[in-house]
């Protein structure tokens, strides 16, 4: 039973992982919160019904074509309303009630395109029991973490190898130095948005098959969030980290406690964990750029 309720919980952290990397790449790089992001996995796990079982696609297929979806959704975010704002003065702060404009209206745009009705994602995309000697484990969990790590570590390769990945490692350590040097910072904030798009659609298309895809999910930005603050907002290793610890906090308080208090149990540790280490586990010191 604890390796079960290891299992799961590592799989739904491991959702909760890659929405708490979107929400560090976009406060990392410049600096402020865009909360929308639950809206975002929102979506993925809308458009990915609509690829798998809409249209007819495979499970792997709708999931590439869900991340590309979603990362251009990214971008428009972005480009329509982050920018124009920015450009005629808005600061962190109206960036920040932009966003929660988001958080409302697109529920409101899914519940118009999908209904309200709650849509189940087949239950055979991956329905095997796998043994690892005498230990079961589900296919669909396991599914679910392997794929979410290999999105993960293909972007940390990504920072790492690439100069690309290198040019947004240097934005979010230093914009400043980094536009002195000539790096063009609107660029790659745009990339930023579109890679974070991506994370949310692929987090959308795993949460579905595990639950299921409708227009009030969006919650689930809470425990992303939440995720990236225990492991350090503005780190993306550090909201790695931070999602399967909250997978694993959710799992055995729910399983072992009650899951009447599992959220209780899950905001009091994080609430401790601020009162402890308030920037988090791998929690980064932002610096304050002068322009």
């Amino acid at each position: 039973m604890l390796f079960d309720i290891l299992v799961s919980g590592v799989a739904i952290g491991s959702i909760y992982s890659l929405i708490a990397m979107a929400f560090s790449l976009i406060f990392r790089s410049t600096g402020y919160l865009n909360i929308a992001q639950g809206e975002m996995v929102m979506l993925g796990s809308l458009v990915g019904y609509t690829m798998l079982v809409t249209l007819g696609f495979n499970y792997y297929f709708s999931l590439l074509i869900t991340m590309g979806i979603v990362a251009v959704l990214g971008y428009l975010s972005n480009r329509l309303v982050f920018v124009p704002i920015q450009n005629r003065g808005g600061q962190e702060l109206h960036i920040l009630i932009a966003s929660i404009g988001l958080l409302i209206m697109l529920p409101q745009v899914a519940g118009l395109i999908w209904g309200t009705k709650t849509l189940s994602y087949p239950n055979n995309i991956s329905s095997n029991q796998l043994a690892l000697g005498d230990v079961q484990i589900s296919g669909l969990n396991f599914l679910i973490i392997v794929i979410a790590f290999i999105i993960m570590l293909a972007l940390q390769s990504f920072f790492r190898f690439t100069r690309v990945g290198q040019a947004m490692r240097a934005i979010a350590d230093d914009r400043v130095m980094s536009q002195l040097v000539g790096v063009n910072i609107k660029k790659y904030i745009t990339l930023i948005f579109m890679v974070s798009g991506a994370l949310t659609g692929a987090a959308g298309a795993l949460f579905g098959p595990v639950y299921f895809a409708s227009y009030d999910i969006g919650t689930i930005g809470i425990k992303g969030f939440a995720a990236a603050v225990i492991g350090g907002f503005g780190s993306v290793t550090g909201g790695m980290i931070g999602g399967i610890l909250i997978g694993l906090i959710e799992g055995f308080s729910g399983t072992m406690i009650s899951s009447t208090y599992r959220d209780l149990i899950l905001y009091g540790i994080l609430i401790l964990v601020l009162l402890i280490r308030p920037r988090g586990i791998f929690g980064v010191k932002q610096r304050r750029d002068a322009s």
